[in-house]
Parts: C-alpha cells; sequence; structure tokens
C-alpha cells in the first residue's frame, strides 16, 4: 500500500502494566471543511485514525486525517494495535501484538472509530507469541514423468532436509529414502504412487501421491507444462505459486495425467493451495460487484448508478447542498448547489427562472440561523 502523506508516529508503551495505546498526530483539526465538495469518486482510503474514507478527498477535509493508505481498513489476526486508542476504561480487552510485543491492553470496547479491531487479541500470551513464530517448513511437491506410458520416474521436491521419505505403491512400502523413485506399470492399468514423511511439527504425515485415474496430487505446480495452444477452459491450478485459470488441449502431457492438480473455481484453489495468498478481484465493499474473498483490486470494479443501483440510504451528504440529507449513508451524487452568478438573483435551483420551486426552497430556509 502507498502512503499519501508522511506521518511520524511516537508511542510509549509500559510492559508491566495495561496500556492503552495513544493515537499521535493523526488528526489535524484545520483540515476540516464540511463545506469543501469532494469528488464522487469511490476509491477507498483507510485513514491513519483506522476509519475507512470514500476517497482520500474525504478523508482530509471531513476526517481531518493527516495521512492514509490505499484501500479499506483491515483488521486481521497478529494485527500490531500500536497507535489505536481504546479508550480509558478498566476493562481488559485482552492480549494483543504492540510494536511487535504481546501486551495485556486494556479500554471501552474493541470497536474503535468503526473498525472492530477483536480479530487482533488473543485470551492467553502463549497464542499471541505464535504471530512472532516462524512456521516449519513442511513441503512436498511430486514431479512425474515419463517417455513411454510405462516407465515413470517421480522425484520429490521442496522437502525438508531433516526427514526421511518412503515410496508406496498402492499399499505396498516400495523404496525408503532417496528424492527419486522408478517404476514400470505395464502390468497394472490402475496404480497409485505416494512418497511422505512423517513430521510432529507438521501436524504428522506429509504425502503427496500420483494416481494413473486421478491424476497428479492437487496444487501441483504447473509452471512448464505446455498443454497446448486450445482455448478449451480446464480449470484453475497453481502455476509458479499463484492460483491462474488455464487453457489447453487436455490434461494429458507426455503422458502424464495432470487432472488433479485443477479446480473449478478460484476460491477453492486459494483456499486449499495459497491461503492467504493473492486473489485478484473487487475488493471496494461500495462496488456492485464486490468480491469479498478478494485480496487484490484486478480493476474490474463497477460502481453505481452504471453497473447497478444505488443502495438504501443514499443521498447528497454535502452540507453546503441544497438537498443536503443529514441521512445519507452513500454519496450518490445527487447534490444540487446554489448558482454563484448574480445574472438571475432569484433563481435558487438553477434553473434559469424564477418559479414556484425556487420560492419553496426560499420557504425551506426561511427562520435559519446563519454563521
Amino acid at each position: 500500500m502507498k502512503n499519501v502523506h508522511a506521518l511520524v508516529f511516537a508511542a510509549m508503551v509500559a510492559a508491566t502494566t495495561p496500556v492503552h495505546a495513544q493515537v499521535q498526530e493523526c488528526v489535524d483539526v484545520s483540515l476540516i471543511n464540511p463545506e469543501a465538495v469532494c469528488p464522487a469518486v469511490v476509491d477507498p482510503v483507510c485513514g491513519c485514525d483506522g476509519v475507512t474514507y470514500m476517497n482520500s478527498c474525504e478523508a482530509q477535509t471531513q476526517g481531518g486525517v493527516t495521512s492514509w493508505t490505499e484501500g479499506t481498513c483491515v483488521v486481521e489476526s497478529c494485527t500490531d494495535v500500536a497507535g489505536v486508542d481504546f479508550g480509558e476504561c478498566e476493562f481488559v480487552l485482552g492480549i494483543a501484538q504492540v510494536n511487535g510485543a504481546c501486551q495485556t491492553i486494556s479500554g471501552c470496547d474493541y470497536v474503535v472509530n468503526g473498525v472492530d479491531y477483536s480479530p487482533a487479541f488473543f485470551e492467553d500470551e502463549p497464542t499471541c507469541t505464535m504471530c512472532n513464530e516462524v512456521p516449519p517448513e513442511c513441503g512436498l511437491q511430486l514431479l512425474t514423468s515419463t517417455e513411454d506410458g510405462m516407465w515413470y520416474t517421480f522425484e520429490a521436491i521442496d522437502v525438508p532436509a531433516d526427514v526421511e521419505l518412503t515410496w508406496w505403491i498402492d499399499d505396498f512400502l516400495a523404496q525408503t529414502g532417496g528424492l527419486v523413485f522408478e517404476a514400470g506399470f505395464d502390468f497394472n492399468p490402475f496404480w497409485s504412487v505416494c512418497a511422505q514423511y512423517e513430521s510432529a511439527p507438521c501436524g504428522g504425515l506429509v504425502e503427496q501421491c500420483y494416481s494413473n485415474v486421478d491424476g497428479v496430487a492437487p496444487c501441483t505446480d504447473l509452471a512448464g507444462v505446455d498443454f497446448g495452444l486450445c482455448e478449451m477452459a480446464m480449470g484453475v491450478a497453481n502455476v509458479g505459486g499463484t492460483c491462474q485459470f488455464v487453457s489447453g488441449c487436455g490434461s494429458y502431457v507426455g503422458g502424464v495425467n495432470y487432472a488433479g492438480a485443477f479446480f473449478d473455481s478460484m476460491e477453492s484453489c486459494m483456499l486449499q493451495c495459497n491461503p492467504g495468498g493473492t486473489l485478484p478481484g473487487c475488493v471496494y465493499p461500495e462496488a456492485c460487484n464486490f468480491n469479498p474473498l478478494a485480496t487484490e483490486d484486478d480493476g474490474s470494479c463497477t460502481f453505481p448508478p452504471f453497473g447497478c443501483g444505488f443502495s438504501e440510504g443514499a443521498g447528497c451528504m454535502y452540507p453546503g447542498a441544497l438537498n443536503y440529507d443529514p441521512w445519507a449513508l452513500v454519496d450518490d451524487g445527487s447534490c444540487q448547489f446554489a448558482p454563484d452568478n448574480t445574472d438571475c438573483p432569484g433563481d435558487v435551483d438553477g434553473d434559469n427562472t424564477v418559479g414556484v420551486s425556487d420560492i419553496l426552497t426560499l420557504l425551506g430556509q426561511f427562520g435559519a440561523v446563519c454563521d
């Protein structure tokens, strides 16, 4: 994410007592201008105050924030809450990361400036400290090749150095140790080969298999595999570490069946092969085609009123407008402002005529006290 303005935070946290994170030099009230007219462009930014604004103009003129980052504010497990003011209440919220260290935090509520920080809290310190731990290496990928469709070579890659592989043909232990295994299957029309190892930090058995019926294992990296120049959509698969749509002429390449590597949807591929990775899509909640699973904007967003109608609660949000709606939650671009020219002094609604609508508008403002 790109910082638009430079901002310096200074935070002092006491390690021996419950802490209250303090917001430092985030809001400059002199920047707030309720009369400012911002473009009705949905380009969300996350202000340094933890509030999501429709665009950078509103962040500065409506919130007075001095810095922001592109996109909506997102709080996840292990989010560092340094700089967030939870209030002066004595209620213990839990344990969270503050400047990289686990601290007990008290405050009034998990929600600050409309942002829910509850996912960042843990019930105990050992669980919180897992945020700083490096996960164990639990890799194993099986590369399969054949020249004649009968004699196969299997190579295990991404294997931790301190484990011993075992190779299995169906339920038969065929080989102990080694990263390469070879076997012929001209006598058996249905077979499978599995490479596996045991690892307590990895949760027990780690295994990858190839079956001549089901094909390679799910999440097999298909980078470098040429499926041909056909336009047939084959599905979504792991290609070079990211989930991508793949087209080609068929799942068999060089005698190897790659059908098992394909998924029906981008979401299912991401969930199994690349949890926590980037999923392209529309990331803006205000968009018509917002995808809550997307983590990376792909430019596909469409916004009201072109892609769909405005949601309930849309209206004019600018107090200086003639049709200002104090209850509006989303600005729909319908604001009307009094003209600046004096060619037609009585023309309040700007239609170049003085009529009933102008009188009603003036009567509606009768008795108002102006600064």
